[in-house]
């Protein structure tokens, strides 16, 4: 279980990249709280705030 949540995790981050470029180049509402919550979820992980 916790080997598919590390590859979410690690697919996560390019994600986050591309929906910035793209917010950058197109900035739409939905654009703008996608990209935060794709932030959020990945500083989550990297600052363990669900972890068990």
């Amino acid at each position: 279980m916790m080997r598919s949540v590390d590859v979410f995790y690690q697919i996560l981050l390019p994600l986050i990249i591309l929906q910035f470029l793209r917010t950058l180049f197109l900035p739409t509402t939905f654009d703008m709280i996608l990209l935060a919550i794709l932030v959020f979820l990945y500083l989550s992980h990297v600052l363990g705030w669900f972890s068990s």
